[in-house]
């Protein structure tokens, strides 16, 4: 099992009448990321990951075990302001 501490960008698939929401990791350089890709699931069945919408930027934890990816305990991160 393979875990880092990560931030980027809550988007989304359509495909028909569902959503299939997802971060999308900023990664910095793939030589060292851990990972082979930058796309982590969110589990919206709890409610705690519905308040995330489209176009947030929020840490998490990259998770990956058995070549599953999953994006866990999941913080909104405020844009900074000049």
């Amino acid at each position: 099992m393979i875990k880092c501490d990560a931030t980027g960008t809550v988007d989304y698939l359509q495909e028909g009448r569902r959503k299939y929401y997802f971060v999308r990791a900023d990664v910095k350089d793939w030589k060292t990321w851990p990972f082979p890709s930058d796309a982590f699931p969110i589990h919206r069945g709890k409610s705690r990951n519905k308040k995330f919408k489209e176009g947030d930027i929020v840490a998490f934890q990259a998770i990956e075990n058995k070549g599953d990816l999953k994006a866990w305990k999941l913080s909104k991160l405020e844009p900074e302001s000049d």
